[in-house]
């Protein structure tokens, strides 16, 4: 078996053994022995394990785009596939360790590293490119370790008529980051892993919603991908006359104003508008853009810093912002600044929170989306921003919630 197989065949199986209850703690698995121990019959369990070897295909796959893109060849390509192969083996990950990181990438990521940092040996090209292999395998095994129930003997009934669909979301993990490697892979090398780790984590931190009443007696709600359980909302304009899409609205304004009654997602929206530009911004009409949240509640709006902003994503990471990268991406409008809760903020607040804008970016070149209840008045200047609504969940909308819910009491 060449390198990258056995690298994706150790994540995967890191995923698999963290799914098991009991002492499954060797990596060398026998799948079909645990999956017929929890009572499958042998055909069954075999067919399970079949695909789940089309899935460390499609690991190995993704991790061999990842060094061919960063054009690195044989010895050195071995060694660094080697030296990660190490890193999991040493790290003996298992339900324990990822619970123990609070099931959160970056920090995954870190400990990994903590415990197997790269040899003297390598260059500065090459810790770039073994970070960023190890950036991408604790992301899968977060993702597959989210995605997959728990293995019970309840569970793997569920588990083995919906493979085909496992199969279909790990594929969806691997596209969506390929499509992150691609737009953080500059020419000239600069800032990709930095840039890389921001968008992830602004994903890992936004991308999931809690299902209340949808856990077990031990977990009263369930953590869910946006991308799985997020109902779109409808937005209509002021007369409520038409629908309005936000990749339409780009082409025409970069500030945006979405207003709504308490409780109807504004919240949620706009972490899914920050998944989404995180992810390359293709669903809502941006590219090359990087978002900036702010839970105005969170903040003292009379101390506003954007590095603060950035730095707070960023905490669990061993990156530092690069020098200038701050300015330069501000100079070239690629921000997005995503304002929560306009309206539970005094007054006075808000004035210094747009004058706080103004003075960062006084030529308006970023984009700006806030949101507040409608009897907020203290607003941008007139004619620099569109006013939107959301409307409360139709009849299709809340079945499609409730759907949801189901599915995640399920798991």
């Amino acid at each position: 078996m060449s390198l990258v197989f056995e690298l994706a065949e150790l994540i995967v199986k890191i995923i698999i053994r963290s799914k098991f209850s009991g002492d499954v703690s060797d990596t060398a698995i026998d799948f079909v022995g645990l999956l017929k121990k929890a009572g499958l019959d042998e055909y069954t369990s075999r067919s399970v394990d079949r695909q789940f070897g089309a899935i460390v295909d499609d690991v190995a796959q993704s991790c061999e785009k990842l060094l061919a893109k960063a054009g690195v060849k044989g010895h050195e390509r071995e060694k660094i596939i080697k030296q990660v192969c190490v890193a999991y083996q040493n790290a003996g990950l298992d339900i324990d360790a990822i619970l123990k990181v609070g099931i959160n990438e970056e920090r995954l990521r870190r400990k990994v590293l903590e415990l197997n940092p790269a040899p003297d040996s390598f260059t500065t090209t090459d810790m770039k490119i073994f970070e960023r292999l190890i950036a991408n395998t604790t992301h899968i095994i977060i993702e597959g370790f989210i995605r997959l129930p728990e293995f019970t003997n309840k569970s793997l009934a569920i588990l083995c008529s919906q493979m085909d669909n496992i199969t279909d979301k790990f594929s969806e993990i691997l596209k969506k980051m390929e499509k992150l490697d691609e737009i953080t892979s500059h020419s000239d090398g600069s800032n990709d892993n930095f840039e890389l780790t921001y968008r992830q984590n602004i994903i890992t931190q936004n991308n999931y919603v809690n299902l209340f009443g949808a856990g077990n007696i031990n977990n009263y709600y369930k953590r869910y991908p946006l991308s799985i359980a997020y109902v779109e909302l409808e937005l209509m304009d002021l007369f409520g006359n038409n629908a309005i899409n936000l990749k339409d609205i780009f082409k025409y304004k970069k500030n945006i104003w979405i207003s709504g009654d308490a409780g109807l997602g504004k919240t949620t929206l706009l972490q899914w508008i920050a998944v989404k530009v995180a992810e390359g911004g293709e669903t809502i009409g941006v590219k090359g853009i990087i978002p900036i949240i702010m839970q105005l509640r969170k903040f003292d709006c009379n101390n506003l810093s954007l590095k603060d902003s950035v730095e707070a994503v960023m905490k669990d990471s061993s990156y530092r912002i690069p020098e200038g990268w701050i300015e330069e991406t501000m100079n070239a409008g690629h921000f997005m600044f995503l304002i929560d809760g306009f309206d539970e903020i005094s007054e006075e607040d808000r004035k210094a929170v747009l004058n706080w804008l103004g003075e960062i970016d006084p030529k308006n070149k970023c984009k700006k989306i806030y949101t507040a209840r409608p009897q907020v008045k203290i607003r941008p200047k007139p004619n620099t921003f569109i006013e939107v609504n959301i409307l409360p969940m139709d009849r299709k909308r809340i079945k499609k919630f409730v759907d949801y819910w189901h599915m995640g009491h399920i798991y």
